[in-house]
């Protein structure tokens, strides 16, 4: 039975969504912005080398769950992360990462490799709702933890830990690896033991292919998000870079809307093969998650600029003006999100990876042209930011064939969405 309610679903997400901000609040109290921008650039690094990683164990597993079921996915594939550790150790050894760093860093990527395997699972069987659930209980285990290091910081049990970035990612570490045994003697309760196995499996090189396609358009994504991270840490420093860090993931936790829908187009799509129903219920949820987002977008707009010196400390009132810069990536992406997981359900691996090519792209030709201007790096970097996402909303848009601009879409839609509020007003 598919247990997709989005709003449910939406609700476990801005849950997860919260502790994810408790975490961060903690680390910029802790670490300062300096600090917090060392730290983005080491989980940028984990999370570069985690998207080789999901070349199989990505996104890509829970179309493949539906086609050759769980288990034979499993045994299959579970060398790759193997040769991905093992080619990370060596890496870490010529670049000289230091070696606790990288064990820190091996062991969180241990667990979000886990929790990808277990949460693509559930979306292949329709189970958003729970899968929403375990994601929610990986962030929980690492606030409680991070919480508890702290404490023991402050009262002198963990002086001799003198770097807050290191025993920051020791403690998201141990969480992790915690909440890996956990949730795989859960996990066997809740696995169902019927495999929807229709066709043989395919060989190894056909799965690299797909997975490679579909890894590769998550990769350019990655990219345009993290990019104005790494290239603030370069020309600006580790300041400019923590104050942006942290601007973008209220903007996460803002598309956690228009990705909710995402999810639950995917997980509908995969169960039912109809264009025209899938075409139907995407442009629904375009018009809920546009309207959505933007509401959401302009409540955080009119946050004065002390609420987040107040928040996050003295360093990050920037963020304020910061918002303002990437608002227009905000309303393109509660539209892009939910056709690039309608795409990504049809097996259309090949041009979504085209689409964000492309709006890549543009965004550092933007880049590279704002700078050759001398305008300074916050605006060059943000501003070419909203000029990628843009793009991209309009290539992922002309790939669905929807037709966005069409007025009865937009009236028909907007007025269903009024209905559903006034019902659970009433």
């Amino acid at each position: 039975m598919s247990t997709d309610n989005p709003i449910r679903s939406y609700t476990w997400q801005i849950s997860k969504a919260a502790i994810s901000f408790l975490s961060v609040i903690i680390y910029s109290q802790f670490l300062g912005a300096d600090g917090r921008g060392e730290l983005s650039v080491w989980l940028l690094i984990l999370q570069v080398t985690l998207m080789f990683n999901e070349w199989v164990m990505g996104s890509a597993m829970a179309n493949w769950y539906t086609q050759f079921g769980f288990n034979t996915v499993i045994r299959r594939t579970w060398f790759f992360p193997i040769l991905v550790l093992g080619i990370s150790y060596f890496l870490a050894l010529l670049f000289n990462i230091p070696a606790s760093i990288f064990v820190y860093l091996a062991l969180i990527g241990i667990g979000i490799t886990i929790q990808n395997v277990l949460a693509n699972y559930f979306q292949s069987t329709g189970e958003v709702l729970i899968r929403n659930k375990w994601q929610f209980s990986y962030e929980l285990v690492k606030v409680i933890f991070l919480i508890i290091a702290l404490l023991l910081f402050y009262n002198g049990i963990l002086n001799s830990l003198s770097n807050g970035v290191e025993l920051t990612l020791l403690t998201i570490s141990i969480s992790a690896i915690l909440w890996v045994i956990g949730s795989l003697i859960f996990f066997r309760k809740q696995e169902k033991k019927s495999e929807r196995t229709t066709t043989e499996f395919p060989k190894i090189s056909v799965i690299l292919k797909e997975g490679f396609w579909a890894q590769f358009g998550h990769l350019l994504l990655f990219l345009i998000f993290k990019a104005p991270i790494y290239f603030a840490a370069k020309y600006s420093g580790d300041s400019l870079a923590g104050v942006i860090a942290n601007t973008l993931l209220i903007a996460d936790t803002v598309w956690i809307f228009a990705n909710t829908f995402g999810m639950v187009i995917h997980a509908r799509a995969l169960e039912k093969n109809n264009l025209q129903y899938h075409n139907k219920v995407a442009s629904r949820f375009l018009v809920f998650s546009f309207w959505g987002t933007t509401i959401i977008a302009v409540l955080i707009l009119l946050i004065p600029q002390n609420t987040y010196e107040w928040i996050f400390g003295n360093e990050f009132g920037e963020m304020r003006e910061l918002w303002r810069l990437i608002f227009p990536s905000i309303i393109a992406m509660s539209l892009s999100a939910v056709v690039g997981n309608l795409l990504h359900a049809q097996n259309r691996f090949v041009e979504l990876a085209r689409n964000h090519f492309f709006a890549l792209v543009i965004m550092m030709t933007s880049f590279v042209l704002m700078k050759n201007f001398e305008v300074s790096v916050k605006y060059t970097l943000l501003y070419s930011f909203d000029v990628g996402v843009v793009f991209l909303m309009i290539f992922n848009l002309l790939s669905s064939n929807i037709r966005i601009f069409n007025k009865r879409l937009w009236v028909d839609n907007t007025l269903i969405l009024l209905r559903l509020v006034k019902i659970r007003i009433d």
